[in-house]
Parts: C-alpha cells; sequence; structure tokens
C-alpha cells in the first residue's frame, strides 16, 4: 500500500522570506507574492524630512480621500513637525552668524 505523500509547492526562489531594508524590494516581493491583482494598490511617497512609506490598500474596500486624509496626511504633518522641531531655534540660528 502506498502513503499518500502530500504535494509540497515550490515557493518561487525570487521570493526573500524576510522583510528587507529596501522599500523597492520589499514592494517587488509583495507583487511576486500577490501577482497581478488589479484591486491591490501600491501607493510610494517620500516625505519631506526624507522617509520613504509604502501603503498598500485594497482599491474600492477602502476610501481614498480617507487614506489621503488620515493616513497619509498625518505621516506628512509627523514629517513637517520633525523639521520643525529640528530646526534651529531663532536664538541658535543668530549665534552662528
Amino acid at each position: 500500500m502506498k502513503k499518500n505523500k502530500s504535494k509540497q509547492t515550490k515557493k518561487d526562489s525570487s521570493i526573500k522570506e524576510s522583510v528587507s531594508k529596501s522599500l523597492s524590494v520589499n514592494e517587488e516581493n509583495l507583487k511576486l507574492i500577490i501577482k497581478n491583482s488589479i484591486d491591490i494598490v501600491y501607493y510610494t511617497f517620500t516625505t519631506s524630512d526624507d522617509q520613504k512609506y509604502l501603503l498598500v490598500y485594497l482599491n474600492n474596500l477602502i476610501n481614498k480621500e480617507i487614506v489621503d486624509r488620515d493616513v497619509v496626511g498625518a505621516i506628512i504633518k509627523k514629517a513637517q513637525e520633525n523639521l520643525i522641531n529640528q530646526s534651529p531655534s531663532v536664538e541658535e540660528y543668530l549665534k552662528g552668524l
């Protein structure tokens, strides 16, 4: 009697199993995993403090206006606040003159 062996599916060799420090590598890995889904939106942006972000969501299940306002807007606002907080005060600037 033969034992039934479960077939193991081979993983795509181009897909990394860990999260990379590179946002573009992570985006490509997600695209390889999800493959040709027209419902998936990949939105990358860079804030004024040079931080890069990748936002991935399902189109038509997410309200884009809310994402722009509450997610992207909040990230951009925080980046601007960080830049303001890192800027020298007027007194510090004048001392440097």
